[in-house]
């Protein structure tokens, strides 16, 4: 029963590892206590807002989750090695008195100290045949299942590749064990690096949502209201109507300026993060605040003030003023953040040097393919007037 108990163990594990990403345990290089170190350098990365550190936790949180970390007893792993032994996939003579076999019963994984190691059919380099070259990509998890310590020589591991299933031995110089007390203490402190910072989880939120931006059913109401505006004073200009020149003229200025300012072209969102990121690390922006209830819209917006507004150092009413917008001024959008009060904020750029928060209140939000539609009739009324 304990035999067939830890085969179903193994299978899970080597199954876990298939499915893993090789590049997701890549920063994981050195002893134990540098693993955890690193780790806590991550969470506090991310508690900063640092996206790149939240997303590679969130890579390992996915990972660790599924790792079965009991320690499996001497007498389990026996019995499994027996087994192995009988259908000829053991040396036989490991087990005899030319050496000692042993298993950490609180160490079910390790991985490779180096790149391009050699996994061999036997401990014993003159008769061994290599059957797999490892790591060749960086680093390579491996399931441990005990080491023999010859007589002579250099000691060997004995371990599963997480592909195939397939045991095989590797001297123990080239691998580094990693105890499942390690992967206890460093699962809460992910959790803790992740708790309240979802940027990662938002966004894949959002590409699943039909409604990626809650202010998108209101793009065609006010789309429609400028394009009433212009089709009628485009009429009233053809017509001979002075004013109605003037004020095309101005539209035209306006909606010329907007859809030619490189910096509202629509963007993805790894452009986007990426610009954010640099103002967090230049303190421009509070990173804290890009957490639980942050979005950006990859759909290509701008944000519009109609009137005089004012631009905030944080998302609330209260923060200190960084800028007041004027009428009909164009903002770059780099997300949002919906207070607890239920109020939006979009932090914006005036891509004059000030960067801030501004109520969803006050400004309008803006396909940036409308304002060059705009431009484009704009163009074609004051050609034919």
């Amino acid at each position: 029963m304990l035999r067939k108990i830890f085969q179903a163990f193994l299978v899970a594990a080597v199954s876990v590892y298939v499915m893993a990403s090789v590049s997701s345990f890549a920063f994981l290089e050195g002893d134990p206590d540098t693993i955890e170190r690193n780790i806590q350098n991550l969470v506090k990365q991310a508690r900063q807002g640092d996206t790149g550190a939240n997303q590679r936790l969130h890579s390992e949180f996915e990972s660790y989750q599924n790792l079965d970390l009991q320690n499996h007893s001497s007498s389990e792993i026996m019995n499994y090695i027996r087994g192995l032994e009988r259908a000829g996939d053991f040396p036989s003579y490991v087990l005899e008195s030319r050496g000692s076999y042993t298993y950490g019963t609180g160490t079910n994984y390790m991985y490779l100290t180096g790149r391009n190691v050699s996994m061999y059919s036997l401990p014993v380099m003159e008769a061994a045949t290599r059957i797999a070259r490892l790591n060749t990509s960086g680093i390579d998890y491996l399931v441990y299942l005990g080491e023999w310590k010859p007589q002579k020589g250099d000691a060997w591991v004995f371990c599963r590749m997480r592909d195939s299933g397939r045991t095989g031995w590797i001297e123990k110089r080239s691998v580094q064990l990693v105890p499942n007390s390690t992967f206890r203490r460093l699962i809460p402190e992910i959790q803790a690096g992740l708790q309240g910072y979802n940027l990662t989880t938002v966004r894949t939120a959002q590409r699943r949502s039909e409604a990626i931006n809650t202010d998108a059913v209101n793009y065609s109401r006010f789309t429609r209201e400028v394009e009433s505006k212009i089709v009628s004073t485009i009429k009233s200009a053809r017509g001979g109507n002075v004013t109605a020149r003037r004020e095309l003229d101005g539209l035209l200025r306006t909606w010329q300026g907007i859809a030619q300012r490189q910096e509202l072209s629509r963007k993805s969102w790894e452009e986007n993060d990426e610009y954010v990121q640099q103002l967090v690390k230049a303190g421009k922006v509070d990173g804290t605040l890009l957490r639980a209830g942050w979005k950006y819209d990859e759909s290509g917006i701008f944000l519009y003030t109609p009137d005089v507004a004012t631009v905030r150092s944080k998302p609330d009413f209260e923060s200190a003023t960084v800028s007041n917008t004027k009428a009909g001024q164009a903002l770059r959008y780099l997300g949002e953040r919906l207070t607890r009060s239920g109020v939006k904020f979009y932090l914006s750029d005036d891509m004059r040097g000030k960067i801030g928060w501004i109520s969803e209140r006050v400004v309008e939000v803006v396909p940036i393919d409308a304002a060059k539609t705009f431009r484009q009739q704009l163009d074609e009324g004051t050609r034919r007037r």
